[in-house]
């Protein structure tokens, strides 16, 4: 898997539809990815290990292989630090760059406001009458994820009425077995919108150990896609640390279809940064570092960690 969160699925209709343009349009722009670190403790085992080696060897070989080792591990370490600092640096300009295209593409729209929407509107609302299935209430739904509960509160604050919990959606030509299981559900029924609000985690612990999770989801957004359903998918670490922004995402998917601008109550409100997704790999190395953990300890209210603590001190 590659990319970043979040993740934007449109039903092959609509998003033709959407991407409707009169001839002189900009560029859409496209996000920029923040940088990651490494993480630092290899540097710290390389050091304890120079330094056992140095003490067991003693004598002139021990300070020789001790200043060497002291010197590469140092020497190391501040290249990284330096080549991720000018990582850094990089980004910001393109940021900049992409906040300016932003502007110039949004200023650009709001410009032609009414030749766009007498463009697209009748193909949107002919791609929104093609919801081929519809949710029902889940006969046995999954247990809620750890960071379900903490957007939940969000998503009912900003959009009353049109969230869904426990809803199941089957196949209505049979093809599929067992229904899916949306974490969250937004209908609107007077557009005829349904979307399929996810929230991915990169391992869950199950069976008395971790494993990793969301590395092909194909399958699952194909079946939603294709029921009509748009799909927006976040990360789990979006979720904790910028739940309002994961909503104002919601809110500017849903005014996409509407063709209509963002609502004041959303000026305020950070765009969400994106974040990378990950491979087999790369969930395996969050394994080790624990980062759920970490990220759900930071970032939980506590009443929602204390409720969870048993299940978040395994991860």
């Amino acid at each position: 898997m590659a990319g970043t969160y979040p993740v934007l699925l449109w039903p092959r209709r609509l998003q033709q539809a959407l991407e409707l343009l009169p001839p002189g349009a900009p560029p859409r722009p496209i996000p920029v990815i923040a940088p990651s670190r490494r993480p630092r403790w290899p540097w710290a085992v390389s050091l304890g290990g120079v330094v056992a080696t140095g003490v067991i060897l003693g004598g002139i070989p021990g300070l020789l292989v001790l200043g060497v080792g002291l010197g590469l591990v140092g020497g190391g370490y501040v290249w990284e630090s330096r080549q991720y600092w000018l990582q850094c640096q990089h980004y910001q300009d393109r940021q900049a760059i992409y906040h300016q295209q932003k502007r110039v593409f949004e200023q650009w729209l709001g410009e032609h406001e009414q030749e766009v929407q007498h463009l697209r509107q009748p193909k949107i609302q002919q791609a929104l009458q093609k919801v081929m299935a519809y949710p029902e209430p889940a006969r046995q739904p999954p247990q809620s994820g750890v960071s379900e509960v903490y957007l939940h509160s969000f998503l009912i604050q900003y959009f009353p009425g049109m969230i869904h919990s426990n809803l199941a959606l089957g196949d209505p030509i049979k093809t599929q077995k067992r229904p899916y299981y949306p974490d969250f559900t937004y209908i609107n029924k007077t557009l005829n919108l349904y979307l399929d609000i996810e929230i991915d985690e990169p391992y869950f612990y199950s069976d008395n150990r971790l494993k990793p999770h969301h590395i092909k989801d194909e399958k699952r957004n194909e079946f939603f896609l294709a029921a009509g359903w748009v799909v927006v998918r976040f990360s789990e670490y979006q979720v904790v640390t910028q739940p309002k922004s994961c909503c104002k995402y919601i809110a500017e998917t849903i005014a996409q279809v509407q063709q209509t601008p963002l609502g004041q109550v959303w000026k305020s409100i950070r765009d969400l940064e994106p974040d990378p997704q990950w491979n087999e790999a790369k969930a395996n190395q969050f394994i080790g570092q624990r980062t759920r953990y970490r990220y759900l300890k930071q970032y939980l209210p506590k009443d929602i960690f204390q409720a969870q603590k048993n299940y978040i001190n395994r991860l």
